[in-house]
């Protein structure tokens, strides 16, 4: 009986370890799980950050440069045409 004892109080001691210990590894998962949903909240918050239309991106700013570079360009192109057609034409031989 005495022993009896003595071996439900060791396995009592060793059940109270692994509940400590595996308390101790779902406290850790959900710190790394806590973490995980803080990233994610803050990545799918800071969407309009990481917009193509958005004045802070460089490569739209060269997009916008590019299209005023290419509206003048249009521009400077049709008031060419439209004065070549007032000039008179002259047709050479050879």
């Amino acid at each position: 009986m005495f022993g009896e004892k003595i071996i439900q109080l060791a396995q009592s001691d060793k059940v109270m370890e692994e509940l400590v210990n595996s308390e101790v590894k779902v406290q850790e998962l959900n710190n790394e799980f806590y973490e995980l949903t803080k990233e994610y909240k803050m990545s799918s918050h800071s969407a309009d950050y990481y917009s193509f239309f958005n004045f802070s991106n460089i490569y739209f700013w060269f997009v916008l440069a590019g299209l005023l570079l290419l509206a003048f360009g249009l521009l400077f192109l049709l008031a060419e045409l439209q004065q070549k057609s007032k000039t008179d034409k002259t047709v050479v031989k050879f």
